[in-house]
């Protein structure tokens, strides 16, 4: 069964899941950051999820090992980690472990994705988190492709870093990006920069369309693509707050 699965149907699919007494519930959830530009897959093996209570205790999650396919989680979509019960009370991090059978697909050539440091087989996420009784609580883990990915010159070596928060403090921006005669530009780079410079993007549909996840903040959204050398705007000052769905953020490149 896939994976990939858009949210509101995750939402759908749990709420039917019982609960036991003092229990609470767990999403985790994978969206990527735009890798480069060549690549056309990128495969990574998980074997383990773990979360940390803040007793000390480490609590599998899943560990069914299975196969993400992070580039299909762009524009909204998101890849369904794992969907946990768990007891309720404070959780302090959250441990994804790897196989050493990753790998990446440039120009519809295959290659393997080394982890040659043992270290890097396991990345502990800090992220804190509570899990309130009859309630679910959604993290969100993103994988920083364009961080993660080294060529050495003879092979692509795996350091895999994510950005990861909780749901419920993030929003969404949504638009299109359009060439002069109005058709769609897919693959169009779309980004929310803050004030502090830190850079959340996504990248266009087959249509031109994206959405944009962005925690909490004030943004200046704007796009680029390939071939084109100047947008019909930028906007500043996009207030996002928690929940909120902000459409009509259209571009026009030339």
């Amino acid at each position: 069964m896939k994976r990939v699965i858009l949210i509101l149907i995750i939402l759908g699919l749990i709420v039917g899941c019982g609960l036991g007494k003092g229990e609470g519930r767990i999403v985790i959830l994978g969206i990527d950051s735009p890798p480069p530009r060549n690549l056309d897959n990128i495969y990574l093996k998980i074997n383990e999820i773990r979360a940390l209570s803040s007793g000390g205790e480490w609590i599998t999650l899943d560990n069914s090992a299975y196969t993400w396919d992070i580039m299909r989680f762009f524009n909204g979509g998101t890849g369904l980690l794992c969907v946990k019960t768990l007891e309720a009370g404070h959780y302090t991090d959250i441990w994804l472990e790897f196989a050493d059978t990753n790998g990446i697909v440039i120009d519809g050539v295959p290659y393997p994705l080394i982890i040659q440091n043992e270290e890097e087989t396991g990345v502990k996420l800090a992220q804190e988190f509570d899990v309130t009784k009859d309630e679910t609580v959604e993290i969100v883990v993103d994988f920083e492709a364009s961080k993660s990915i080294e060529w050495t010159g003879d092979q692509y070596l795996l350091h895999p870093e994510f950005r990861v928060f909780e749901k419920a403090f993030s929003g969404a921006v949504l638009g299109s990006v359009e060439d002069t005669l109005g058709a769609g530009i897919p693959n169009a780079l779309c980004e929310g920069v803050t004030s502090t410079l830190d850079t959340l993007s996504t990248l266009t549909d087959s249509t031109g369309g994206y959405v944009l996840i962005l925690l909490g903040d004030t943004y200046k959204i704007i796009a680029s693509a390939e071939g084109y050398t100047t947008s019909d705007t930028v906007y500043s000052d996009v207030v996002v707050v928690a929940d909120s769905i902000l459409e009509g953020y259209d571009f026009t490149l030339q």
